[in-house]
């Protein structure tokens, strides 16, 4: 054996005087006798190497077990070689003539097999071993109790549940709590008396949790049935069964499942159950538009529910709104501001219910001519977040309403109290500084991401559409960017060349020569979100946004920035070099969100030194111009401006 040793921390197996043990005390016995376990302390104790030193000492005083076995001289070395990686050495008792296995305290005091767990002290056999030979409660049915063994031999840890077969009388205080399919399941809430078996880490013991609150689910299955319902279930307490009634009780634990349906929560933390978050929702609304294409729309909306804060989608009726004001007007709707009365269903998280946020303030937006629902309106609502986090980089959408004098058609949205990233700017904030333009980009480009993570694209992205719902005076800057106006949003690859729509400037290159939309479409816009934000001025503000300009941008011209001086701090600035990529004239060229994240984590010193260096100097000496009349920064039909645009630039590179 000790030839086996090749490396310097290997244990050197030796012949172990029985008279260096002291202390030794029976801890097991098994087999009638033919293996008895001890611990003992090896007063020499083991050889080991003092790496410093270059030389073997001796640990004294360890601590050891000693297996006595009953067995020839060949069983005897046989038993060692399957020791061989945990041994200390060999001894012999001279008054018995037994041969001791002298072995390191990692072994199971009872069968002297490696822990399976040495920091707890886990042996699986033996406590496998003791739950089954200590269990006084079985069914009586061999298949259930075959089937609780089975379960009894999986478990690996001390954490894991022990199931067990708990008759029906060990439970109190049973209430009904809910049905599921028909009444073949019944839920109760229970007191379980003795409660469950767990192991207790100082005593090295199983002990029972006593008085355990549980949930009961009765099924009326055939046996077959209830084992695959069980199987569902990796963590059941046990089974039961009422003597009165047909079928077998699953126990399963409190906080885990659902007290209606028994299913585990999608949240757990907040108690969240998806499935009968949804039903309770379709079986509690008492508005319906009447439509069935908007009504099924609705319930498609409640399908996406995942968290007990989404917003629940409805229709509202028009008379639920007070207080409506006009705030503004684009190509193709009217935004108005307004109280909704009865406000949003919400779910309270204390009371585990859902319960209305009165007097909530929103906005309307009233397409126009959408008497009839298509299609386009419904895509647009689709695009909208329903998250409930209130700050979400998309602006959320809680519902559909009508007006009943014009007949169009409402979405009903998130109030952003600050109005326009522009609206912002000139009322609340002229000269933010460098920590607020890089929080405007930061979740700006966030709302950008998540519409391209959902492989959609924007198409009419400029800072009209980035929205701001509140401002905080004291640390000065802008709570909760959004990104709204999503009725042009559509998926990747399902893109209607025919129109182009949107603010010129912000318009790609490729889509004014009549291309698809892109997400690189997309990231050229931000570009020019990017200038805005640096500036605090309009990509070509001073110029008439009409064919002149787009035959401009088509060939390469950008708004104007300063030269970069030869300074070093300036060799290469990572936001001009952003900008000028995102915008860069080949699509192929240009970023996705994926790297302009990456890029973004390390930009705010750049910032920093672009306002130092460039733009402050830039701002102040550059005589003050305004804006050009034909400058237009509302979403409109481009098509009148970029018609040849196409052949043009065709025939151009045939002539190359």
């Amino acid at each position: 054996m000790q030839l086996k040793i090749n490396y310097w921390t290997h244990i050197i197996i030796e012949w172990i005087p029985y008279d260096q043990f002291s202390d030794i005390k029976e801890i097991e016995k098994v087999d009638n006798n033919a293996a008895i376990t001890y611990s003992a302390i090896w007063k020499n104790g083991p050889l080991y190497y003092r790496y410093d030193k270059k030389e073997w000492i001796r640990n004294p005083n360890k601590k050891v077990i000693l297996n006595c076995l009953a067995l020839d001289i060949e069983e005897f070395l046989d038993e060692v070689g399957n020791h061989y990686s945990n041994i200390y050495g060999i001894s012999q008792n001279p008054n018995t003539n037994d041969y001791l296995l002298v072995l390191q305290n990692r072994n199971c005091k009872r069968c002297s097999k490696l822990y399976n767990n040495l920091e707890n002290k886990w042996c699986k056999l033996c406590e496998i071993n003791y739950i089954q030979n200590n269990f006084a409660n079985w069914s009586g049915n061999e298949k259930i109790d075959n089937f609780i063994q089975e379960k009894q031999i999986k478990i690996n840890g001390f954490n894991d549940r022990v199931v067990e077969w708990i008759p029906y009388n060990q439970f109190i205080n049973i209430k009904e709590t809910g049905k599921v399919d028909d009444n073949v399941a019944i839920i109760y809430s229970a007191i379980w008396k003795n409660g469950p078996l767990y192991h207790e880490e100082d005593r090295k013991e199983w002990i029972r949790n006593s008085c355990k609150k549980v949930v009961l689910k009765c099924l009326t299955l055939d046996i077959n049935k209830f084992f695959i319902e069980a199987n569902n279930y990796n963590d059941i307490y046990g089974m039961s069964q009422n003597q009165n009634k047909k079928g077998y009780i699953l126990v399963l634990q409190n906080n885990r499942y659902c007290k209606r349906c028994c299913k585990p929560y999608n949240d757990l933390e907040n108690n969240f159950c998806k499935s009968c978050q949804i039903n309770y929702i379709q079986n509690n609304l008492t508005n319906w538009s009447g439509n069935q294409k908007i009504d099924d729309f609705i319930q498609e909306m409640h399908l996406k529910i995942d968290d007990y804060d989404n917003v629940i989608f409805e229709w509202i009726p028009y008379n639920q709104f007070a207080y409506i004001e006009e705030v503004g007007k684009g190509g193709f709707a009217t935004i108005y501001s307004a109280i909704w009365k009865d406000g949003l269903l919400k779910f309270n998280y204390d009371k585990k219910i859902c319960r209305r946020d009165n007097y909530k303030e929103v906005a309307l937006k009233c397409i126009d001519n959408s008497h009839n629902i298509t299609d386009e309106f419904l895509n647009e609502i689709k695009a909208y977040s329903i998250t409930g986090y209130e700050y979400n980089n998309v602006l959320k959408v809680y519902g559909i309403s009508q007006n009943p004098i014009t007949k169009n058609h409402i979405i009903v949205l998130q109030y952003a109290k600050c109005g326009s990233f522009n609206n912002w700017m000139h009322y609340f904030n002229k000269n933010f500084d460098d920590y607020v333009k890089y929080y405007l980009l930061k979740y700006t480009f966030e709302g950008l991401e998540e519409i391209h993570q959902k492989q959609m694209v924007h198409r009419d992205f400029h800072i009209g559409n980035i929205l701001i719902s509140d401002y905080d005076s004291i640390v000065n800057i802008p709570i909760g960017i959004h990104i709204s106006d999503m009725g042009l949003c559509g998926e990747v690859g399902n893109e209607d060349e025919t129109k182009i729509y949107g603010v010129m400037p912000y318009v790609a290159p490729e889509v004014l020569r009549g291309k698809p939309y892109t997400q690189a479409a997309d990231v050229y816009s931000f570009g020019m979100v990017m200038y805005y934000i640096i500036t605090g001025k309009q990509p070509f503000e001073n110029r008439a946004h009409d064919s002149l300009l787009a035959l401009d941008i088509c060939n390469g011209i950008r708004p104007e920035i300063p030269e970069i001086p030869e300074i070093p701090e300036l060799k290469s600035n990572l936001y001009i070099d952003l900008m000028k990529k995102c915008w860069d004239s080949d699509p192929d060229k240009r970023p996705n969100v994926e790297l302009i994240g990456t890029i973004l984590s390390g930009l705010y010193d750049d910032i920093e030194i672009a306002e130092k260096y460039l733009f402050k100097e830039y701002k102040e000496n550059k005589p003050l111009t305004s804006t050009h009349p034909q400058a237009i920064y509302s979403s409109r039909l481009l098509n009148p401006y970029t018609e040849g645009l196409s052949t043009y630039f065709t025939e151009l590179n045939e002539e190359k």
